[in-house]
């Protein structure tokens, strides 16, 4: 199973067939594959298995909306024990490469793109915090976003690619910074301390000598 794509399926009724369950996992995307759990011994279900999507953007979807009930027995949804979100696995945990995650969008028909693309919306309304780490520590991820909204002809091209460069440009962000301290005023500079206060009137002292020169 491909990292960041899989789930756990548990309290599963022995009865229920796998075509059955197969078909309740697929309300939220396409379903790779299902691989229920047996007894070696008896060959019976052991009411658990686990479920492969086509990327962890669908998992998402997965826990978040399924609530799937066999007989009135309802199933536990969960991360694969190797699959956990990156608050509680190994630092190195990573979502897919954007060569990846871009096949599995452009495999995606315009309502699950936006199905996708709603929940990415209510994620960062009612957890912005855990979706701004998400974001940050997977950067095709947002490349993968961009390319959805591309696709689905939510913004223009010209206006996507103005704000990346602008979100990119470290020159840009170089000047802000010294633009910044250059309009510390004598009061403010007495919160910090004098190294640091030495510091910033040598680069202030740069900058305007700069801009005369100029």
């Amino acid at each position: 199973m491909k990292s960041g794509c899989s789930i756990f399926v548990g309290n599963i009724d022995f009865e229920v067939p796998e075509e059955r369950i197969i078909e309740e996992l697929g309300a939220v995307g396409r379903v790779v594959s299902f691989r229920m759990v047996y007894d070696k011994t008896t060959g019976k279900s052991r009411g658990f298995g686990f479920c492969e999507y086509e990327s962890p953007l669908i998992v998402e979807k997965a826990l978040q909306n399924l609530k799937i009930s066999f007989n009135g027995r309802p199933v536990k949804i969960n991360y694969a024990e190797n699959d956990m979100p990156a608050k509680t696995k190994e630092p190195d945990s990573q979502i897919p490469e954007i060569d990846n995650l871009i096949n599995v969008l452009d495999g995606m028909d315009k309502d699950n793109l936006k199905e996708v693309l709603f929940y990415l919306r209510k994620l960062a309304l009612d957890q912005p915090s855990y979706l701004r780490e998400l974001l940050n520590k997977n950067s095709s991820l947002v490349y993968a976003i961009i390319h959805a909204i591309l696709k689905l002809k939510l913004a223009d091209p010209g206006v996507v690619d103005e704000i990346l460069k602008e979100s990119f440009d470290l020159n840009k962000q170089k000047a802000q910074i010294l633009e910044r301290i250059c309009t510390i005023s004598e009061d403010d500079l007495c919160f910090f301390s004098e190294d640091v206060r030495s510091k910033i009137k040598k680069v202030r002292s740069m900058v305007l000598k700069s801009r005369v020169d100029k």
